[in-house]
């Protein structure tokens, strides 16, 4: 029970790290796409818009609820940001069927990435756990970085009945700003 406390504290918490040196994004590394083909990070250009790269696992629970939260508002933030959500699993190559099992039953429209040896994560940040999320401004310059996940009850279809939803209010706030500065 005091380890199901301690996860459970430890996974309500988030931590936001401002990039006060904005980092330029990695080009030149080399993912595996769901098709298992090589690709280069330099693929998620956005034609100068944002994007958030989501950094998630299998075994991550916290990970799956803000992947379906990111769903839920992901049409309205494309209209209003122009945004584009990546999202790369850390999973072992061991767990590469799980992960694309995990990812057709949730019928996530984002783009699906993997980084098995973690080398995009490691040039990108110190940070080894997830849920991580990395916004980027439209010159693929990370202005923010978001560890951990932090979670509010939320009614679900106008009833009384709740349930647990990541809060993206900080995220809005970042991509707002970035809107705002063009």
């Amino acid at each position: 029970m005091k380890n199901i406390v301690i996860f459970t504290v430890f996974f309500l918490y988030i931590t936001e790290i401002s990039s006060q040196n904005r980092m330029t994004f990695p080009h030149n590394v080399i993912l595996k796409d769901k098709k298992n083909k090589n690709v280069t990070s330099k693929i998620f250009y956005n034609f100068e818009k944002p994007i958030i790269i989501d950094y998630w696992a299998t075994y991550c629970k916290p990970c799956i609820q803000k992947l379906d939260d990111l769903k839920d508002v992901y049409k309205e933030w494309q209209d209003r940001y122009g945004l584009q959500i990546i999202v790369i699993s850390i999973d072992k190559k061991s767990k590469r069927k799980q992960a694309l099992k995990i990812i057709e039953k949730h019928n996530w429209p984002f783009q699906f990435y993997f980084d098995h040896n973690k080398e995009l994560l490691k040039k990108l940040s110190d940070i080894n756990l997830v849920p991580l999320s990395f916004i980027l401004d439209g010159k693929f310059n990370v202005v923010k970085t978001f560890s951990g996940a932090k979670f509010w009850m939320l009614p679900i279809d106008n009833s009384e009945e709740k349930r647990l939803k990541t809060d993206l209010r900080n995220y809005e706030k970042v991509l707002d700003s970035l809107v705002k500065k063009k």
